[in-house]
């Protein structure tokens, strides 16, 4: 569900109203589920799945030797 909240709100998350975007996905991920998010911890899982996400699109473009 993050991903997806992140995926429609991208255009807005690279505004300067950033931080309210992710104060509204934090809010709507925990009406949703049922958890306490906050914006900081959405953040902070999203930059560790882009980061995993680039590390692996690397490793696999060092393996096949092309783009």
């Amino acid at each position: 569900m993050l991903v997806r909240l992140w995926a429609e709100n991208f255009d807005y998350l690279e505004s300067k109203d950033a931080r309210k975007v992710c104060e509204r996905i934090a809010r709507e991920l925990s009406a949703k589920c049922g958890t306490k998010k906050t914006s900081d911890k959405c953040q902070k899982k999203m930059k560790h799945w882009i980061d995993r996400y680039k590390a692996a699109k690397d490793w696999n473009r060092n393996q096949s030797g092309g783009n």
